[in-house]
């Protein structure tokens, strides 16, 4: 065990502590005296407790924190902005947000070695603003989509520039965006996102059928995702539509919340699918496993991806994927022995992928074991052999 860092205490800034971050930061937690978390937080978000309003729903507390497990050196600490989900506010939230940082830091005494931060905007210029202050390393995690990441190059804002110019060492989970990042800082490095090895696995099927009330004589489909339009939910209920013209023995689970869930319902309904679709709503991310072994295949329909751990955890799983062409999938099935690829926004491929899914006899055991080339073991391990460049 790495013990360079037993006497070190490590700052994280993020956008939510649940899934990807939270399975990355309580990993590295295990080598460090202590780990600061510092969230950033929509408290306007709680109106979803109150009305059913499915966008905001996303941002509020119960999703965004999950404590559950969390070890004791790991202080999870939220930073309320109060802020409307329009440009003006998006782009003066980077220094809004340095402020409460620097407020709580010091109201707190918070002293620590290391800096990391996860997304550009506004928690990697947080902690690039943090380096100059501390004199401290500063890692940059960038999780961004291609098109977001295009879109927050363009912008005419020294703010971007300055926060990839400002990392040590920035972390990308998609070399696809290696060449665009080195234009303003020359150490990039590929470090994948992982799933975890102790939670994401094989169980029997019938088993989890059972746990989970749901029947043994069909075929069941699955995809997981926030209910947003780059999600791409929309095509895959079309691609369902076309499916069930061809066989009857299957059904679709659609798990998440988000701001299409009424235009998907609707879209459901009006393609007379309910019988065959489901919109379960959000489950936590312990519960997915038994989601993902009760299916017989995964697919994610995304527009774009920078990775999509969601799949990587289904193939733990043992389940074959059938993903996009969005970017992010494209790097992780490149064989036809763990699923298969089809176009973006196209009902037709997808139907036709599916199927072929459905047909096909997998070899499950070889799909999972591809998986374990990501795991947030290996990854931690990179994360902190990079570290250690700088201590």
């Amino acid at each position: 065990m790495n013990t360079k860092f037993k006497n070190k205490t490590i700052l994280f800034l993020v956008h939510s502590y649940n899934s990807f971050e939270k399975d990355q930061i309580e990993l590295i937690a295990g080598y460090f005296k202590t780990v600061y978390v510092l969230v950033r937080y929509k408290p306007i978000a709680e109106i979803s407790r109150f009305f059913p309003v499915h966008t905001a729903k996303e941002h509020s507390y119960k999703i965004q924190f999950n404590i559950t497990g969390t070890p004791k050196n790991v202080k999870v600490i939220p930073i309320p902005l109060w802020y409307l989900p329009l440009d003006f506010f998006y782009k003066v939230l980077g220094n809004y947000n340095l402020r409460m940082v620097k407020r709580l830091i010091k109201k707190r005494n918070i002293k620590f070695d290391i800096i990391h931060s996860h997304f550009i905007w506004t928690a990697g210029y947080v902690g690039a603003k943090l380096k100059e202050f501390y004199n401290v390393p500063f890692f940059l995690s960038v999780h961004e989509n291609r098109p977001t990441l295009l879109k927050e190059l363009n912008f005419d804002w020294t703010n971007i520039h300055f926060t990839l110019g400002k990392a040590d060492t920035i972390l990308v989970v998609n070399k696809s965006t290696i060449p665009m990042l080195l234009e303003h800082n020359k150490m990039v490095l590929h470090v994948s996102n992982g799933f975890l090895s102790s939670l994401f696995y094989e169980k029997d099927i019938n088993e989890a059928r059972d746990k989970l009330g749901l029947p043994k004589g069909m075929k069941i489909i699955t995809t997981i995702g926030s209910l947003e339009k780059i999600k791409g939910q929309k095509y895959l209920i079309s691609a369902i539509k076309l499916l069930k013209q061809k066989r009857e023995d299957f059904f679709c689970l659609i798990i998440g919340i988000g701001s299409m869930f009424n235009t998907l319902q609707k879209q459901i309904d009006d393609l007379n699918l309910s019988k065959c679709i489901i919109l379960t709503g959000r489950k936590s991310h312990t519960d997915l496993v038994d989601w993902i072994n009760a299916s017989d295949l995964f697919v994610l329909s995304s527009l774009s991806e920078s990775f999509g751990v969601v799949q990587i955890e289904a193939m733990a799983c043992g389940k074959p994927v059938v993903a996009t062409r969005n970017g992010g999938s494209d790097e992780i099935i490149v064989s036809d022995d763990v699923g298969y690829l089809c176009d973006t926004s196209n009902p037709d491929d997808l139907a036709e992928k599916i199927e072929l899914a459905l047909n096909k006899e997998w070899n499950k055991d070889k799909i999972s074991r591809y998986a374990q080339n990501y795991t947030w073991e290996e990854s931690v391990e990179k994360i902190l052999n990079i570290y250690s460049n700088y201590l």
